[in-house]
């Protein structure tokens, strides 16, 4: 069972997973008895269940503060305040276990390649000749590919997952792609550009090279990612125009656009943008950004939550709001004790 199936379990089930130990915090509960809580994630989702201190993962835990990775023994159940693991037993991965767990199943390569490929066939498919070199040469640089792919999109909310950043670019451009040609005033380049390179300081502010889960970084809380990738994009455009001068003479134009899409995609200044939205394209990047946000915050909800008999789930901040059982997914069957 992967993480975001045992964190949708309706009544007490008893399994063995793979998960990394990503975050250990020392409590103690209103009797004085000291527990930790612990962040498990995997591929698939992060959750936090407690260790109590008569529990051999507690003891674990103790000797093991920095965490690690772990196959986790419990018997877990949903409760109003998130997952609880009751018994829990820990044992640690060997370095074969370890290196299997990372690299996913047959299953999740599959979908991250075809992301991938989808990101790198839309830079190779740019028409501003200036937007596809630009963007090809941070793509191609190794360093930033590995970082690229597996970095997650945010800390926490929406995608906040290995991977997470590629998963959200890719739907991103999927949607760009389906709405662009609706639009007459539109560079459809620039805006994939600024799609594909929007999120790309992330692969310093969430790089998750010890595992699952990105750890704030001194970089990334200091500078943060936007500021990050239009540093990025302002050195690789500058390294381009000296190798390749009469292609970009006259165009520092187009990198101011580019520029611009990277610095207002959170839409205000009150959600860290340093300018707001003043072009076609920047309206649009926002709009999408927001919306595969939203969309991914709403299909977690739905895959770990447990409708209630009214079938609402209560959806996590920050949707703040009561979501409905899909129409979809009423037409298929039952849904829990739904009427």
């Amino acid at each position: 069972m992967t993480l975001i199936e045992i964190a949708g379990v309706t009544s007490k089930t008893e399994a063995e997973i793979p998960v990394q130990v990503s975050r250990i915090t020392r409590k103690e509960t209103a009797a004085g008895k000291p527990y930790f809580a612990v962040t498990l994630s995997d591929a698939t989702h992060s959750a936090t269940v407690s260790a109590w201190s008569d529990t051999q993962a507690f003891s674990e835990l103790e000797n093991n503060l920095g965490g690690g990775f772990y196959f986790v023994k419990a018997g877990f159940q949903k409760n109003d305040y998130g997952l609880n693991a009751s018994g829990t037993h820990l044992r640690r991965m060997n370095s074969t276990e370890q290196a299997a767990f990372l690299a996913g199943g047959e299953d999740q390569r599959k979908v991250m390649d075809a992301d991938w490929n989808e990101i790198y066939s839309a830079a190779q498919a740019l028409e501003v000749p200036t937007l596809k070199a630009v963007v090809l040469a941070i793509l191609d640089d190794p360093k930033n590919q590995e970082r690229y792919v597996r970095a997650a999109a945010a800390l926490k909310n929406h995608h906040n997952r290995r991977g997470g950043l590629l998963s959200h670019t890719a739907s991103m451009l999927r949607v760009g792609k389906a709405i662009a040609g609706n639009y007459a005033d539109i560079c459809p380049s620039l805006l994939y550009a600024g799609i594909i390179l929007h999120d790309f300081g992330k692969i310093v502010e969430n790089d998750t090279e010890a595992g699952f889960s990105a750890i704030p970084n001194a970089t990334g809380e200091l500078i943060g990612h936007i500021s990050i990738a239009a540093g990025i994009v302002g050195r690789v455009w500058r390294e381009c125009a000296a190798k390749q001068p009469d292609l970009f003479k006259g165009q520092n134009f187009v990198c101011e656009h580019l520029l611009h899409l990277i610095l207002s995609h959170h839409g205000t200044k009150e959600f860290g943008s340093p300018v707001t939205p003043r072009t076609p394209e920047a309206f649009l990047l926002h709009h999408i950004d927001t919306l595969d946000a939203h969309m991914e915050m709403v299909r977690a909800a739905y895959a770990t939550v447990t409708p209630n008999p009214q079938g609402l789930v209560d959806a996590p901040f920050p949707l703040k709001t009561s979501l409905v059982v899909p129409l979809a997914t009423r037409l298929a069957g039952p849904v829990s004790s739904n009427p």
